[in-house]
């Protein structure tokens, strides 16, 4: 039988990040959790505790704080905010970073997370095609995210908040573009100016 580990105490880095939140006005902080145990993981226990720890520090001074997706199923994040059960601990959706990290499908997370989604990335990718690699991440339009869908699916679910989109691969100038052809199709497929 495994010892219990002692629960690592939150970092400073994010106690630094809270400040710098409400030094700047802003009432959300959107992060990676990390790669979320399983259930029947035996690190699931310390893990939950350091979230539980995080969203409390974050709670006290009024922040909420976003997981994004993607490092794991809708499912496990589902049920991993169900068991913390804190206001604050929300969802950053990214569904470019589900077919990236071949962890579902993003409409159907999209109708499991619709609660608790506080912002969202707009970002395509084809899922991998050899399991346990990284997928491709491609402009706004080109992948399988199916953008008009997701849109949908968002709206389905009351979603109003930002839509931020995203593209990390590429030099600077070709990021610049991409985001240009992507914004012009998001207000395209949103049937805005």
């Amino acid at each position: 039988m495994a010892t219990p580990q002692a629960v690592p105490s939150v970092s400073s880095a994010l106690k630094w990040a809270l400040d710098r939140t409400l030094a700047l006005g802003l009432k959300d902080l959107m992060l990676h959790a990390g790669f979320l145990p399983k259930a029947d993981d035996p690190e699931r226990k310390p893990m939950l505790a350091t979230l539980a720890q995080a969203g409390q520090l974050a709670a006290d001074k009024g922040i909420t704080l976003a997981f994004e997706t993607g490092q794991e199923t809708a499912e496990l994040l589902r049920r991993t905010l169900d068991e913390l059960k804190a206001p604050n601990l929300k969802v950053n959706f990214d569904p470019a970073n589900m077919l990236l990290y071949d962890m579902g499908d993003p409409i159907r997370a999209v109708e499991l997370l619709g609660t608790d989604i506080r912002s969202v990335h707009v970002k395509d990718a084809r899922r991998t095609k050899v399991r346990g690699q990284w997928g491709e991440e491609v402009p706004l339009g080109e992948g399988e995210v199916n953008i008009p869908r997701f849109l949908q699916a968002l709206k389905r679910v009351g979603y109003t908040g930002p839509l931020v989109i995203e593209r990390e691969v590429g030099d600077q100038a070709s990021r610049l573009r991409d985001v240009a052809t992507g914004l012009a199709r998001l207000r395209e497929w949103l049937g805005g100016p």
